[in-house]
């Protein structure tokens, strides 16, 4: 069976929120990719259990055979698991993982009562305000060289600009490239301030390799760089 992992643009809007603030001002209410495959918080439980379109067989050190059916499998094994079977399978098996780790996540999320972020996310192109860690990285080394303070993305990168398309932002230059597709927005952190989580994919030209994982960003002034957050 073809596996897909899909990520819309589509939004949608978390019900139940407050409807104003104690100072008077609306809050911002949780949005998130129709993708998601979920209209409301109650619906959060019910897809963390929905099949996949077909099960994954994990590489589990020490575990002759785990079957992965559903997000909820996923999020028991994920820091344990170093392959699939076939191997072919592995990609495919992080693309799913991420989306399984954002719906968890989606729990968390509560209405911001500040934002510094456009009201579009693909139109913030500027990858000076990006923090570098969202280059591609292969070794701890280069790991730890853009994760030192003050680094851009656009020094890591040698590029100055996103480009917008359809499918989110893309950062590129001659051999390999970065992709960013917006998944949610809404007060992840409990700081008060929207934040934005992506699911981040790289991959590296005429070549095997990919990584794909989530990334939250947010930033607390409309010129201000913007900062990744653990999730």
């Amino acid at each position: 069976m073809k596996r897909r992992v899909l990520f819309g643009v589509a939004l949608v809007t978390l019900a139940g929120v407050a409807s104003v603030q104690a100072d008077g001002t609306p809050p911002l209410a949780p949005r998130w990719s129709a993708a998601l495959g979920v209209q409301s918080a109650d619906d959060i439980p019910a897809a963390l259990k929905r099949p996949f379109d077909a099960p994954f067989d994990a590489v589990v050190a020490g575990v002759p055979e785990v079957r992965l059916d559903d997000c909820e499998a996923w999020r028991v094994w994920r820091g344990r698991i170093r392959g699939a079977r076939p191997e072919s399978d592995y990609a495919a098996l992080r693309g799913q993982g991420v989306q399984c780790d954002a719906l968890a996540l989606l729990r968390t999320v509560r209405a911001a009562r500040h934002s510094a972020l456009p009201a579009d996310l693909d139109t913030l192109t500027d990858a000076r305000l990006y923090p570098a860690t969202l280059w591609i990285a292969i070794s701890d080394d280069a790991v730890a060289e853009l994760a030192k303070p003050g680094r851009t993305l656009a020094a890591a990168a040698g590029v100055r600009r996103w480009q917008a398309e359809r499918k989110g932002l893309v950062l590129q230059d001659d051999t390999q490239g970065v992709r960013l597709v917006w998944l949610a927005r809404g007060d992840f952190d409990g700081d008060g301030w929207e934040d934005a989580l992506y699911r981040w994919q790289a991959s590296i030209r005429d070549g095997s390799w990919t990584d794909v994982r989530l990334v939250l960003l947010t930033r607390r002034g409309s010129s201000a760089r913007l900062v990744e957050l653990r999730h």
